[in-house]
């Protein structure tokens, strides 16, 4: 059974007494992911939604070649000071998705019907435990950021990522409107 929530998402993770197989955090805000949902503070929150097997995703928006990665091995280290077992997937230069556990996740053994209950086809596609999905060791995001709420850094780290989002989106949407004859100024 699947429930869709209409909440903002900070306070119903905050608020819910319930407890999910599967919590997915697939937001956008503009062209930036609210920096709010992705802290410390609301990891923690997130944390005590899961059930003891359960499965938290992120779906990412970092552009790598961009920005080197920062964000998101950012948020990584946020995750893992919360206290997930955190595995990245690229799915390519702009699309991370990220799956956190409570304990680690023997993707060898890994139960395929679980994994289509997570929705996210793609990610059945792409998870091949010794090829795309990996782990950071601590030396890798040793000088990275941990994401907190009295200091929200994560906007400031992509922007050059939503620079290139809207810059990509108004072209896309400019050449949509001259192909299908619509005007553009009145």
């Amino acid at each position: 059974l699947t429930n869709f929530i209409t909440d903002d998402a900070r306070h119903y993770v905050k608020t819910s007494k319930k407890k999910y197989e599967l919590v997915i955090f697939d937001m956008i805000k503009g062209e930036t992911q609210p920096s709010y949902l992705y802290t410390l503070e609301s990891f923690k929150e997130v944390r005590k939604l899961l059930n003891e097997n359960g499965i938290f995703i992120i779906n990412f928006q970092e552009n790598i070649s961009l920005t080197n990665g920062l964000a998101h091995r950012s948020l990584y280290k946020t995750l893992t000071k919360a206290g997930f077992y955190s595995y990245v997937l690229l799915l390519s230069d702009n699309d991370i998705i990220f799956i956190s556990s409570l304990h680690p996740i023997d993707f060898n053994n890994l139960d395929m019907n679980r994994l289509a209950l997570w929705s996210l086809a793609k990610i059945q596609e792409d998870i091949h435990p010794t090829k795309n999905l990996f782990s950071y060791s601590e030396k890798n995001i040793r000088n990275d950021y941990i994401f907190v709420d009295n200091k929200p850094l994560l906007e400031e780290l992509n922007i050059k990522t939503a620079i290139e989002w809207r810059k990509m989106m108004n072209k896309d949407i400019t050449d949509k409107m001259l192909e299908e004859d619509l005007k553009l100024f009145y």
